[in-house]
């Protein structure tokens, strides 16, 4: 009788330690990709393109398996931008007429908080630049990781623009802050 108990003793350990696996890996996952060397024109509240940034991207995938959505953290880091002469950022929304001028450079960081659906998750997929221009861009990370028939939805952005003498600036969907200008 004995080695009957310690039998069911022990099978109920492994099918123990087994329910603790299954559940465990049922748990959010969370991957980190980067960084992307990146670059863009950046628009300000007048449509112009005031700046050129530069900067690197970073990517974290949280999978939770429950909905078919994925949620990714795109993080711009070690971002610079130097400006264009004309209307400053924030000069159509402030409805003023502030100008920037030629050549002031800055400092960048910013993230999108972006929703992805309709897509399969394959997180050792070869990352790929899909448009060719020698840059891996939101549209071609998600593409690379979620498939072609993946969509997406940024649900929420900020950036923050810092200069030593002209100024700062917030761009956010939670509502735009500061400006940059040539004379502050």
């Amino acid at each position: 009788m004995r080695r009957y108990s310690f039998l069911i003793s022990a099978m109920a350990v492994v099918a123990l330690v087994f329910a603790s696996i299954t559940v465990s890996s049922a748990a959010p996952g969370v991957r980190n990709y980067g960084p992307f060397a990146g670059g863009s024109p950046d628009s300000g509240t007048c449509g112009n393109d005031w700046a050129d940034d530069t900067y690197s991207r970073f990517f974290k995938v949280v999978t939770d398996g429950t909905n078919g959505t994925y949620t990714v953290t795109e993080d711009f880091r070690q971002g610079s931008f130097v400006t264009h002469q004309g209307p400053s950022p924030a000069a159509c929304e402030l409805g003023t007429n502030s100008m920037v001028a030629e050549g002031i450079s800055g400092k960048l960081s910013g993230t999108f908080n972006i929703i992805v659906s309709n897509g399969t998750y394959s997180a050792t997929a070869t990352i790929q630049d899909f448009d060719h221009d020698m840059k891996i861009g939101t549209a071609d990370f998600i593409r690379s990781i979620f498939g072609d028939k993946a969509t997406y939805v940024v649900e929420h952005f900020n950036f923050q623009y810092t200069t030593k003498n002209n100024g700062s600036w917030i761009n956010s969907d939670a509502g735009n802050s500061g400006d940059i200008v040539s004379n502050p």
